[in-house]
């Protein structure tokens, strides 16, 4: 490895790129990691038989720079073995997986390297999020301030919010995690990372740091998470993930997790009925009233009733507005109730 000698307790980042056909964005993912100030760094990409210039971009990239190192796949191996032969190959104290189509932020890593020393026993770092289409925004390298919280009861408040409060750039976990919780698992292609954070919390501390973005995330056509069945998978494999999660005992945990996993399929359901999306729409009811069976909210009654009803301009206009007031965080019982024909 190249580059300046290590400090005394200095930590090494280990950065894993697993690209495939992302030859435009590739040589800006790594540069955003070899520019971070003040940290000593290692990346490893993982080319997944890219049809496109990836792997010579690769290849320049490292013959330029001995602190970047390629694994190549002869055949495309789908995006969780690239993660799992990149992570196989880390020699580094904290490790981060980056898309090759997002980037760090200047300091990121700086501002990671700052909360291990102060609290050696983490798992898990996390910090905002820059999203963005075609630019990122500009951001300070100032630094930040980190917030501790043990890991299980950082468990606990995501499993009540029942989602992922984690895009992926911004995550650092620690060797000791990383080698207790092992390789993503390939039967959770759409959750694999939120199931990460979960069990590599379970191993440590969480630090959340607050200040500066710490990556860019990158929205386009090619994000996974995007369509209607990917976000229909998505949930349904959240529910599934949460609940490998959950220890049995924890029946209250587990019940609310439920509820909000079958809260969202029935609300993204009602947006598909407002967007005459009809299939998709029968789809989401089923996934919220299998989620709880025998329940049923004022939500999902309306829900039930608009699947099985041809759905007029007007009707889909008011269920548009009924969504628009829920995302709002409106007072949605009476509006719910005059649809529903109940007093």
């Amino acid at each position: 490895m190249t580059g300046s000698t290590r400090g005394a307790g200095e930590p090494l980042f280990s950065v894993v790129i697993p690209c495939y056909n992302y030859a435009r964005f590739l040589e800006r993912a790594v540069r955003s990691v070899l520019d971070q100030d003040s940290v000593q760094v290692e990346v490893i990409i993982v080319d997944d038989c890219s049809t496109d210039d990836s792997l010579r971009v690769a290849q320049r990239i490292a013959d330029g720079d001995g602190r970047v190192r390629i694994v190549v796949h002869e055949t495309n191996q789908g995006h969780i073995r690239t993660y799992n032969d990149g992570l196989a190959q880390v020699g580094g104290d904290l490790v981060v997986l980056l898309s090759a189509d997002d980037l760090l932020t200047p300091g990121a890593l700086r501002r990671a390297q700052d909360a291990f020393l102060a609290n050696p026993d983490l798992a898990l770092i996390y910090g905002p999020v820059d999203v963005f289409r075609d630019r990122p925004t500009a951001v300070s390298d100032a630094p930040g301030h980190a917030h501790v919280i043990s890991g299980s009861r950082w468990v606990e408040q995501v499993c009540r919010l029942a989602t992922n409060v984690i895009y992926s750039p911004e995550a650092i976990i620690s060797r000791s995690a990383l080698d207790a919780v092992g390789p993503y698992r390939e039967d959770l292609p759409h959750t694999g990372d939120l199931y990460y954070w979960l069990q590599s919390a379970l191993h440590g501390s969480v630090v959340r740091l607050s200040g500066p973005p710490q990556a860019h995330y990158r929205i386009h056509d090619k994000n996974m998470h995007h369509t209607r069945y990917s976000q229909l998978a998505d949930l349904s494999e959240r529910l599934r993930t949460f609940r490998m999660a959950i220890p049995p005992s924890s029946v209250g945990l587990r019940r609310a997790v439920e509820k909000r996993i079958a809260s969202h399929a029935v609300w993204t359901g009602l947006e598909c009925v407002a967007r005459n999306e009809s299939e998709m729409s029968v789809e989401f009811l089923a996934l919220g009233q299998s989620t709880r069976p025998g329940s049923s909210s004022l939500a999902q009654r309306l829900l039930a009733r608009l699947v099985q009803d041809d759905q007029s301009a007007r009707t889909r206009r008011a269920v548009g507005r009924l969504c628009y007031v829920h995302m709002r965080g409106g007072n949605l019982v009476r509006k719910t109730r005059r649809y529903l024909g109940s007093a």
